[in-house]
């Protein structure tokens, strides 16, 4: 079954993937991330792999200091690459959208701190390993899945 159509409980996946389901709760009742199956009052929310997965990126982009809309916005539109390790660098840009962020999606190999580094305008960088993250939230799945 492809994963899109394999979803589970929010209680249990918060926990497989080591974010308190509180504070989960929190950003999506104050609209700052939406998950892709929506949910009815009193009906528990259930979770795809492509929600935790997004909802990794959000976390790690968020608690970086992204702004909440900026870093929703670059969750859902992650990808990697099959043949490849991928990476999601990202950093503050002060004259970008009115002191935005920058982001590129980059393999692995092709990766070159340095080249950031040389650019003036850039103090510091936030990086998430796609592939990492996709693995962390499969053992989260087979885990929620288990019980």
């Amino acid at each position: 079954m492809s994963e899109s159509f394999i979803a589970v409980r929010f209680n249990p996946l918060c926990r497989a993937l080591g974010l308190q389901p509180l504070r989960v709760e929190q950003w999506v009742a104050r609209g700052l991330f939406e998950p892709q199956n929506k949910t009815t009052p009193g009906k528990a929310r259930e979770w795809t792999a492509k929600d935790a997965r997004a909802l990794l990126v959000f976390d790690a982009l968020y608690s970086r200091g992204m702004p909440a809309v900026q870093a929703s916005q670059l969750s859902h539109m992650i990808h990697r690459w099959k043949d490849d390790k991928a990476l999601l660098v990202a950093w503050p840009d002060p004259l970008h959208n009115n002191g935005g962020w920058r982001h590129e999606i980059v393999r692995n190999r092709a990766f070159n701190a340095s080249k950031f580094a040389e650019q003036e305008k850039i103090l510091s960088l936030v990086t998430v390993p796609l592939n990492r993250l996709a693995d962390v939230v499969k053992a989260a799945f087979d885990e929620a899945l288990s019980k």
